[in-house]
């Protein structure tokens, strides 16, 4: 959980993704955060030697009361009131491996909204795999809709 006045954006390490899977996506903060952002996080995994694999789950809200450059607050003309930015997480990995690891594979996705004016979305999809251990290819693409407009990575 994240509760803070004037934060930077930097050093709100709740926020930050750990694994490049979940967490928040920085474009959507402000420099400085003040507000409340929660999250949690579940996973289920099994592990027989002949076959392991698991799912992870995250989801996280937060409102602060300064909406990024670029954009507006939810109702402006309630702006002494100090009415927040609200920004959702949510994430999902699925994983799996066979023979102790020989092969491996997981995909993964986070996804974060923010707003309500004007909505924002980024979405970040991946995929690895594994063979031998050390034969490995990933590949990520994000994509989002921003004050900018529409963006692929």
């Amino acid at each position: 959980m994240f509760v803070g006045h004037n934060v930077p954006k930097a050093k709100a390490w709740v926020l930050q993704t750990t694994t490049g899977r979940f967490g928040v996506s920085q474009a959507q903060l402000p420099d400085t955060l003040t507000g409340i952002y929660g999250y949690g996080q579940v996973s289920f995994a099994v592990n027989w030697y002949i076959f392991g694999g698991g799912i992870e789950l995250y989801a996280g809200l937060g409102a602060f009361s300064v909406a990024p450059p670029g954009l507006s607050s939810a109702w402006p003309d309630l702006a002494i009131i100090g009415l927040p930015y609200v920004l959702g997480s949510a994430g999902v990995c699925v994983h799996g491996e066979i023979l102790g690891g020989l092969v491996s594979a997981s995909g993964w996705c986070n996804l974060a909204m923010g707003g309500p004016v004007p909505i924002t979305f980024e979405g970040t999809f991946g995929l690895e795999g594994c063979v031998l251990w050390v034969i490995c290819a990933s590949v990520d693409v994000t994509a989002g809709l921003g004050p900018g407009g529409f963006y692929i990575n």
